[in-house]
Parts: C-alpha cells; structure tokens; sequence
C-alpha cells in the first residue's frame, strides 16, 4: 500500500490523531478553502535527518515510517514529540530504541511479514506537555507500505511501515482535538495515483484528488458539492448505498467494489472507505480511497470459468468424459473412457475423436459430431466402439469451454446400456484415482469417505479418519483456518485451487493444492476436496531456478544472472545516489595451469578461488563468474577505497591457494566505481582496463581505475 494512501485511509479513523491542535471538520469547496489549491511541490519543504525533504514535516499527524530493518525512516514532529523530541532525532533509531511496549515492535514487525495492517493500544511515556495530559493511552495503527522515490526525493526502495498514533484516553487543558484537520490528508493526498475523495453525510464531494478528476474527466469545481451516485453503474448502486450504511456501525469501515463511467468507459473500482463519527458515533464524513481493479476481475472472472470448467468435469465423473479441440482432436480423457472402451489414454490423445465412433454406419454419426462441433446440435446418440471392437450405445452432450487457456469443447457421453453400474464407477473413480480425495459435509467439515491416494499419503487407515475432521487430523490448526481456505465452495460460491502447507500426522510437512466442489446425491450436498502434493514440485522449480542462475562448476552466479543484477544495481546507483564499486578479477597464468597440470586441476582451482572469495564478500555482494577464469564482484553501497580494500582482501585470500610444486595461485584485480551516468558497457570496460594494467604491472596486484 503506497505510503500516502494508508496515511490517508487511517486518518480518517474516529478519534483524534496525535496533533498538538486541531480545527473541527466541516464540508468545505475547494474556493472555500485555499489549501485545496495550496498543495504543490513545494509542500513539506523541510529536511530530515539524511538531508532529503520530507512530505510529512508539513502535517500535523503522529505518523513514522518504519524500513524493513525496523528503524525510523522519517516521521512527524507530532510523532517525535510524544517522547519530548523532535524528528531529527529519531531518523535512523531503531524502533526498539523507543519507549514503546514490546507488543507494538513485535505488531511492527509481523505488518513487515505479513503484509498486513494491524491495530492495538499501547501506553506510551514519557508524556507530551503539549497535551497536558496525565496518563497517554494511545491508538496505534500500523499499515504495510513501500519505501520508493517521491518527485522530491529520493529514498531507499524496499517494504516498510506505516505508523499512525491515535489518542484513545487524554486530559487536556485544551479540550478534545476534534476531527482531523483537512489539510492533514490534503496534503499526502494531492499527488497520489490513487482515488482519493472525501464524501459528506448526504454523500455529496467534500474533496476530490486529481487523480479522482483525471479518471472521470471533471475539474474539482464540477464535482464538489455534488453526489457521486450517478456514475455509479445501475447495477452496482444498491450494494454500494448497503456499504455506506454498514459505516454507521463500528467499526466503521467498509469495502465495496462497483463500475462507475469513466473517460475510459465503464471501470470496476474498489473502494476502502473509513467514516468520520462524532462522540454519538454519528458519521460526519467519509474518506474514501479507491483503485481500478478493472483488469484483476477480468482475470478473475476468467480463473472463476475456468474453476467452473473444472468442477463440471469432475462433477460428470461418472460419464464418458472427452476434451476436445475446435477442430475435434483429443485433448483429455477421464479413466471411465480407457475402463469402458479399453482404449489406453495414448491410443486416443492427439487423435481425432471419430476414432471412437462405430464404422458402420460412420457417416451419420459423423453428421451429428459436425453439427454439434457447428454448434447447430447439442445432444446426439452415438455408437462408440471399444478396442476389442465391441459397439456402445451412448448419449452425448458437449458444452464450450478453454483447457490450458486455448478454446475447447468438452464432451460427456452417458453409457446408456450400463446405467445400473454408474455409481460403480464413479466409486471406481473416487478410490483409484491417483489425486487425493475427500467426502466431508460443508459445513462441519466431518469426513465421509476418502480414497486410497490420501490414506496413503498420510499413512493412515480408513477407521482413522472417517467421522473425523481435517482439523482433527492436523490438517488445518483450526476451524477458522479450514473455512478461510474451503468457505467459498460451502457456500456454493467459485473457489480457486490454493497452495497450503499443511503439517501431516506424522510430523512432516507437504505443501498441497486445494481444490474443491459442490456435489450433490439424493438432494443432499457434499464437499469433494481433491489435494494434491507439489512438495516435490515447488522444490524442483527451485532447483531449476539455482541451475539457471549459478555456474555449475563453481557455484558462482551466472554471467546472465550478473550482468541483470549489475544493471539493477546501477538504476538503483543512479536512483539513490549511493556509490557502486565493481572489481573484475582474472586468475594469473591459468592456462599454463591448465596446460601443464591438466583441466581437473584447473577446475580444481577455480572451485577453490571462488570458495576463498565467497568467504570474503558481504551477503549483499554479488560473485559472477564472467567468463573462463575471470570473475565480477559487485559491490553495492561501497565507494573506491572500500572496494579497493575489499579487492586486496580477495587477491590475499586467493593467495593461500597451493598449486602442485608449492607454487601459489595469483589474480590480478580492477576496481572500478560507478560514475553517473555511465553506460554499463563502460563502466565494466574502465574495470577490464585497470585489470590488466595490473597484469602488465607484474600481477598480483589491485589498480583502481581513475574517477
């Protein structure tokens, strides 16, 4: 979440923010109050302890920002003077540095894994005699958020927090806060890129960010004082009036998604909205803050057809089942067509589907499977032939539908001769297949029935495990846990399959796959959970990963892996004004080594020099094997002298590798440090340059390249 967009959804909180003052909240136009118009690029001027200009010296909110190495980024004077301080000085402390109770560092630190807001109440001291106040009881809320470069500065990139204080119980001389100034959002807001609006009881614009006017094409003048309502979609106007109404109840936060019209036509937007409320809990305003998400529901409409594709051929499990092509070749088979045709999955794949038909008489069955492929038949009997070239009267039906993203068609033809034996082998089915599978009631999650695949993957018998739940079993560590993940299908709604790691009954762990259906019997429904183990698979992608990026010789990274981590480094160099030093290092007469000792004694070496190395370099290093015996280090936030330290730490280390006779093995090194606005071609020939000027110097010896 971008830093401005959390500071302005958790501003707009009940209560008072921590603000040595405060102006009561009031529907204002944009003529009616200058600083709607006053915000611009020179809001925030001031300096904060790294010498770059803050946007948040200029508000008056209690709010920090917090890196991912859990130290303060920049903050408030609000938020310093809580502790009697002033900004400066707390830029760069670690937030364990604070005065805060141990249970707000550690909420600070789960926001930083999970990714998720959280909110407690904290009793902070020493006081702020600003206040006046007594005792300091205090809100805090904490938002995940990510450090980038404003358009007046430019900061580390990376995750962070976001920390907003709240006053929950203070006694002042000076009476309560009120709401939060209007200035306060005004001015995180005005240059975001997401939709930024504030909405009156009556649901008329109180405030409009530019990015809300450049969407909908409307200066702020058109839009304040009027309601936003009619560009809502017909459609979408019911469940966003019932949103607005669930804020008049604690704790006043709603989440809605609608289409509005827009300059670029109709748009999904989703929308987090947080109400105002007065001491009576009555809302005042509502500050919303909203994104397009028109693309993400597209794609998950299309996983919902696609999931809906799945369950369909599951739930027809007991029938024929055949994917086809448009052009009528066999994309897949279920086990009911090789158990009852004989016909193995090899025999039919790739192959056109009037393999299966009868060949006398073939061409009415062939005008049928045309006209249902046209689209002008839905639902034919046919003659299917078995292998042994028995005839099977069927009925078939075919719906549209996309298998592995490309157009397909996918067929169910019911054995109309052998109707007595369906439920045998949709049983079949369920006990042999190779996929896990589970029979469980929806909503007690109490299991009914599962296949040999999962009484054998958890080593378990069949009285085990009927009658019991997946939480019984360790499955999931509790009810709660089971819902999230199965909710969507109890509730009859489209649910997408899901990697979960799940700790197994005998204290291993597996990551599976979920996926799960509705299924009925005799008017009753049930939940059939198909898991699969991609253990072995998420452990052989990172396999392949590590082979791609990493010499296999040495260990060293790849010269591809290198060079796209040189180039990141060298936009992150030119982004943050850091130094970047690289040294480019070659092994001294290696190929009279090779020549003389042989080519296992080389590679024996050059395994031995990259281990020397990599004993050496920080973890935030980069060591590229960038061609034969030369090798690249990448050096991030490490100016010339560093990296010429570091250099003559390396060609010591190297020095200590023996060779046969007793001699010892040399390299030759140049340093290098980026210059802005140099090419990375450049920056890696002036290395190469001062790398043989080393060895033309005698070898063994590091030389810096000239600034």
């Amino acid at each position: 979440m971008d830093l401005a967009e959390s500071a302005v959804s958790l501003t707009g909180r009940s209560g008072g923010v921590v603000d040595p003052g405060g102006v009561q909240d009031q529907p204002q136009t944009a003529d009616a109050d200058p600083s709607f118009a006053a915000v611009g690029p020179d809001v925030g001027a001031g300096a904060d302890a790294r010498g770059g200009p803050s946007r948040l010296n200029g508000t008056g909110a209690g709010l920090a920002q917090v890196g991912s190495d859990l130290t303060v980024h920049q903050c408030t004077p609000a938020f310093a003077a809580v502790w009697n301080n002033t900004a400066d000085a707390l830029v760069g402390l670690p937030l364990s540095d604070l005065p805060l109770p141990e249970d707000v560092v550690a909420a600070a630190r789960r926001v930083l894994e999970s990714r998720t807001s959280a909110h407690l109440e904290a009793t902070v001291s020493p006081l702020c005699p600003t206040h006046g106040a007594r005792g300091r009881r205090l809100d805090v809320a904490l938002e995940p958020w990510d450090i980038g470069p404003t358009p007046s500065e430019a900061a580390p990139q990376g995750p962070g927090v976001l920390i907003l204080l709240f006053e929950t119980a203070v006694e002042s001389d000076t009476g309560p806060s009120g709401d939060k100034p209007d200035t306060d959002y005004r001015l995180i807001a005005e240059n975001q890129s997401a939709l930024v609006v504030k909405v009156g009881a009556d649901h008329r614009f109180h405030y409009v960010n530019p990015a809300y006017c450049r969407l909908f094409g409307r200066t702020r003048d058109e839009l304040i004082g009027r309601t936003f309502m009619p560009m809502v979609h017909e459609d979408d106007r019911d469940s966003t009036l019932a949103a607005l109404e669930s804020l008049n109840r604690p704790p006043h936060i709603a989440y809605l998604e609608q289409r509005a019209w827009t300059v670029r036509g109709w748009r999904w937007l989703s929308w987090q909205n947080t109400a105002v409320v007065d001491d009576t809990g009555h809302v005042l305003s509502v500050i919303g803050v909203g994104h397009d998400i028109t693309e993400r529901r597209v794609a998950r409409e299309e996983q919902q057809r696609n999931l809906a594709n799945l369950r369909a051929f599951f739930n027809l499990s007991q029938d024929l089942l055949v994917v086809l092509n448009p052009r009528g070749r066999i994309l897949e088979t279920n086990t009911a067509v090789t158990s009852r045709l004989g016909w193995s999955r090899a025999d039919l794949v790739g192959r056109s589907v009037f393999r299966l038909l009868s060949r006398w008489p073939r061409v009415v069955p062939r005008r049928r499977m045309r006209a249902i492929l046209s689209g002008a038949g839905h639902g034919e009997q046919f003659m299917l032939v078995t292998r042994d070239g028995e005839t099977v009267l069927v009925e078939s039906r075919m719906v549209e539908g996309s298998w592995n993203g490309a157009p397909a068609l996918f067929t169910s033809s019911r054995d109309l001769s052998e109707l007595a034996l369906m439920r045998e082998k949709f049983e079949r089915v369920f006990l042999d297949n190779a996929t896990m599978m589970v029979i469980s009631e929806p909503r007690s999650g109490r299991i009914l029935d599962v296949n040999g695949s999962f009484l054998r993957a958890l080593n378990l018998d069949r009285e085990d495990v009927l009658g019991r739940t997946s939480v019984d079993l360790g499955l999931f560590a509790s009810d709660e846990a089971r819902l999230q993940i199965l909710g969507d299908a109890i509730t009859g709604r489209h649910s997408s399959p899901t990697e979960v790691g799940v700790r197994l009954p005998d204290g291993g762990h597996a990551v599976v796959q979920w996926s799960t259906a509705t299924i009925s019997s005799g008017g009753t429904d049930y939940l059939l959970t198909m898991l699969t183990d991609v253990t072995q698979q998420q452990e052989l992608m990172a396999q392949l990963e590590y082979r791609a990026n990493h010499d296999g010789l040495t260990g060293a990274l790849t010269r591809q892996k290198g060079t796209a981590d040189l180039e990141k480094e060298t936009q992150r160099a030119q982004r943050q004004k850091h130094p970047t030093t690289i040294v480019l290092l070659d092994i001294d007469n290696f190929k009279a080594i090779n020549d003389q000792l042989g080519h296992v004694t080389g590679d024996r070496i050059l395994v031995e020099v990259v281990a020397r190395l990599s004993e050496r370099v920080r973890q935030t290093d980069s060591l590229v094997r960038w061609g034969g015996e030369e090798f690249l280090v990448i050096l991030p936030d490490t100016d010339a002298t560093g990296g010429g330290q570091l250099a003559e730490a390396l060609r010591a280390a190297v020095e200590r590798v023996a060779v046969a006779g007793g001699d010892r093995v040399t390299i030759s090194l140049g340093v290098a440090t980026w210059r802005p606005g140099e090419s990375l071609e450049e920056w890696v020939n002036r290395a190469d340059a001062a790398m043989y000027q080393a060895k033309r110097a005698g070898r063994n010896r590091v030389v810096l390249a000239p600034d």
